[in-house]
C-alpha cells in the first residue's frame, strides 16, 4: 500500500513537472482602442494552435495569453495580432510600451470598423 502511494506521488510530481514546462504565459501590449478591439484581439488569440487561455485588459491594453511552447511562440502571436490589423509587442515589466496607440472615438467606432462599413 505505502509503495502504490509514494508511485502515485512521484507520478503525479513528475507529470506536473513536465506539464510545466510546456505551457508558458506571456503579456503582450497591443495598440487596441476600445471594446471591439479588445474582443476581435482576444478571439483571434483563442483560436490559434496551442492557445490555452487569453485574458485581456483594455485599459492597460494588454493581452495575458497561456499557451503550449512547443505549438507556438511569443513571435507567432504576435504575428497573428498583426493579421488583425493591430500592433503587439511583448511586455517587460517595468517598462512602457512603445506602440503608438490611436485615439479611438467612441465604442465600436475604430477605424478599421469604418472601413468594413464602406
Amino acid at each position: 500500500m505505502k509503495l502504490k502511494i509514494v508511485f502515485l506521488l512521484t507520478f503525479s510530481i513528475i507529470s506536473s513537472v513536465c506539464f510545466s514546462q510546456k505551457v508558458k504565459t506571456v503579456t503582450l501590449n497591443t495598440d487596441m482602442r476600445c471594446a471591439r478591439c479588445e474582443a476581435r484581439i482576444v478571439a483571434g488569440l483563442k483560436n490559434q494552435p496551442g492557445v490555452q487561455d487569453v485574458s485581456s485588459e483594455l485599459l492597460k491594453k494588454t493581452v495575458t495569453v497561456t499557451y503550449d511552447k512547443k505549438k507556438t511562440s511569443p513571435e507567432q502571436l504576435i504575428s497573428a495580432i498583426e493579421q488583425m490589423n493591430f500592433k503587439a509587442e511583448v511586455a517587460k515589466k517595468g517598462k512602457k510600451s512603445t506602440l503608438k496607440v490611436e485615439k479611438c472615438e467612441g465604442e465600436g467606432n475604430c477605424e478599421e470598423e469604418k472601413e468594413k462599413e464602406k
